[in-house]
């Protein structure tokens, strides 16, 4: 360990009190007598940072703002919601959860995921580094190192398939931000990508998916009320009855007429989906910044600790030469 370790860390212990608080006077000389380690840890933590900025995947902010669609239901008569109880008929009201709460949920529901991954060009955007576009077909990917790290940890790794809905929904759940504003019955969804184009287009196409399944949700439901109430509607000859029925029936006809508009059924988008003009992520000032204070950190913490850090990277070698067979050795001496 005396290898790897400079001369001054036996001088470690002086850092302690004897009450075994840390001498901050101490500790502030010892990184100004070794300024020279936190200004190698702060350089090479900076350059860290620009090769990064170099290879990383700048990607652009898509937004959509929604509010709920302006929606004009009627509630029953209590008189007639009344009666229609009293007749053994349960279509609903409108005090169950509002299609804009649940297009929140369905945003991120396997409902929509299954509805957007039949579409290939969001497939292959999103799952790019497994399609190869000469050959048209998804293709293996030859290293994983999600995988090599769990064999490593013992986790399961189960067999590779092409991509599909359940891949989708776990990238929309990573990928997708949802930010209620319940104060303005305002939603944004937000999106990020490299492809500004792509990014503009998937939530266009996640939006309208989960506005047609909710769209589609209340048609079905609509029409089987309506076929049930007429069914009541000729059986029963008493006139307050057949009142409620008819109401009843209205008011899913009702629905019926704003779930078939060509307009937006549960969610209004204000204005077009905006993607940023220039890139979010990464911000190569931030970046920066907290790459130079990061090596600060390791650096003054190597000052106070008396770490060489020159000795910390022949470290590697020093391990593999330790271990190295003794027949090996021996040869090498020999020659």
């Amino acid at each position: 360990m005396n290898d790897y370790i400079s001369e001054e860390a036996a001088e470690t212990r002086m850092l302690l009190r004897p009450d075994g608080k840390i001498d901050l006077a101490a500790a502030v000389a010892r990184v100004r007598r070794r300024w020279d380690v936190v200004l190698a840890a702060v350089v090479v933590a900076a350059v860290l940072g620009v090769i990064y900025l170099h290879f990383a995947s700048y990607q652009y902010s898509a937004e959509i703002d929604v509010v709920p669609t302006q929606r004009q239901d009627s509630a029953l008569p209590g008189a007639l919601s009344g009666l229609a109880s009293l007749a053994g008929i349960n279509v609903g009201s409108n005090n169950e959860a509002a299609p804009f709460a649940l297009y929140q949920e369905v945003l991120k529901s396997p409902a929509v995921a299954q509805q957007l991954a039949r579409d290939p060009k969001i497939m292959t955007n999103v799952f790019r580094g497994q399609w190869d576009s000469q050959a048209k077909a998804w293709v293996r990917p030859t290293f994983s190192l999600g995988n090599s790290v769990k064999s490593l940890l013992g986790v399961p790794v189960y067999a590779w398939h092409p991509p599909g809905a359940s891949e989708l929904l776990d990238y929309i759940n990573d990928n997708v931000a949802v930010d209620v504003q319940p104060l303005k019955a305002l939603v944004t969804v937000t999106y990020n990508n490299s492809d500004p184009a792509f990014a503009r287009y998937f939530l266009q196409s996640i939006h309208g998916a989960a506005d047609n399944y909710l769209r589609q949700r209340t048609l079905l439901r609509s029409s089987k009320y309506v076929q049930y109430l007429n069914r009541k509607l000729e059986a029963t000859n008493i006139a307050e009855y057949r009142q409620a029925l008819t109401n009843s029936i209205m008011e899913q006809e009702k629905q019926l007429m704003v779930a078939s508009a060509d307009v937006s059924f549960a969610a209004e988008p204000v204005g077009p989906v905006t993607v940023s003009d220039r890139p979010t992520t990464p911000k190569p000032s931030v970046t920066l910044l907290l790459a130079v204070l990061a090596g600060l950190v390791v650096g003054v913490i190597l000052a106070v600790l008396a770490v060489d850090p020159f000795a910390l990277l022949a470290f590697p070698g020093r391990l593999i030469q330790r271990f190295r067979p003794r027949q090996n050795t021996e040869a090498r001496d020999a020659w």
